[in-house]
């Protein structure tokens, strides 16, 4: 029977400290089980360094993508709500380990020396390596991270960078100027953007002519909307930027349709951006084959469409407005991103 190594901790989040660290650990080992530990606590302790709260299934599916193809690598969790929080509870905690992995634990890695006397008071059976003490493979701690997740990004794996991702939405109606916006702001902060759907949709599906859209294409370009700012977000670089949501979708289906459909109410409601960008319509429209609302009367009855949507999703007061020509709608853009997030 092959030896069995323990790795404990909470992963909150994962760095590639961690990840230096059970790489070296599974080297020593004929299987390696990562403990991720958890608590009620941990929720609080995401708002004082003001994260959105990680939670286990965050820390969990990360471990699990990453070592899914390392077969002698398990991951488990342990819920640690019901005991004093660290560094008390020590003993409690052994008993709650022993229940998470009832196989014979023939070492513990850490890289904490300090937890030696505890280790061999509680386990004494259990040999305590240490791994990189001095952590000089990567000198970073889950606390630096905390606290500025954008200032350490190269710390995180490619599989964590999505959850620390701020999302900028820029909507508006017809020949605002979103998607060159979009593009170039994209371009300024080196990262990725997704693409406003419907147009390829109405070229994809209905002959290049908006005219032949009908009541429930709507949804499926809500929906399709979704996978590419997904996609967008998967290989963003701190930022994304995003061309159109469901709300805007929604404008269009009351403008055509005139209703709009509840299956694009619950996109709506799920949604969440950091950072929401109105393009006011005060540009000259241009004709580019798809658009046909470029009268005074159309722009305007549009741009109050899209405002009663707005207010009706409590967007109203986010929203930031950006008006002016080309060049003063890219400065005012990123001024307002610099401004909310000082730190991308």
């Amino acid at each position: 029977m092959g030896k069995t190594g323990v790795i404990i901790g909470k992963f909150l989040p994962l760095h590639l400290g961690h990840v230096n660290f059970i790489n070296r650990s599974s080297t020593k080992t004929d299987k390696l089980i990562v403990v991720v530990c958890h608590s009620s606590r941990d929720k609080k302790m995401c708002e004082e360094y003001g994260i959105p709260e990680i939670t286990v299934k965050d820390r969990l599916r990360w471990l699990h993508t990453i070592y899914q193809d390392i077969p002698h690598i398990e991951i488990r969790s342990l819920d640690e709500s019901s005991i004093p929080a660290y560094p008390d509870g020590w003993k409690e905690f052994v008993g709650l380990l022993k229940k998470t992995v009832p196989e014979k634990i023939d070492f513990v890695y850490s890289g904490e020396p300090s937890y030696d006397s505890f280790f061999k008071e509680l386990l004494p059976e259990v040999e305590h390596i240490l791994i990189d003490p001095e952590r000089t493979g990567y000198n970073i701690s889950g606390t630096q991270i905390r606290k500025n997740p954008y200032k350490n990004w190269e710390y995180l794996p490619a599989v964590v960078r999505p959850f620390f991702c701020k999302k900028v939405v820029l909507i508006g109606t017809e020949s605002c100027g979103k998607t060159t916006l979009t593009k170039f702001l994209a371009k300024a902060f080196n990262t990725s953007w997704a693409e406003e759907y419907g147009r390829n949709y109405v070229y994809e599906e209905c002959g290049g002519n908006e005219d032949n859209l009908e009541y429930g294409d709507y949804i499926k370009i809500a929906m399709h909307q979704k996978k590419l700012e997904a996609e967008a977000v998967r290989h963003s670089n701190k930022i994304v930027f995003i061309d159109t949501e469901a709300i805007v979708t929604q404008f269009y289906c009351k403008l055509y349709e005139g209703k709009e459909d509840p299956a694009i109410d619950e996109i709506i409601k799920r949604q969440n951006y950091d950072l929401w960008l109105y393009l006011e319509n005060d540009v000259k429209w241009v004709d580019d084959g798809l658009r046909k609302n470029g009268s005074d009367k159309e722009r305007n009855k549009g741009k109050k469409i899209l405002a009663e949507l707005l207010e009706k999703y409590n967007i109203a007061d986010k929203v930031k407005m950006i008006s002016g020509n080309y060049e003063e709608r890219l400065d005012k853009a990123l001024e307002i991103i610099k401004g909310e997030f000082y730190d991308i």
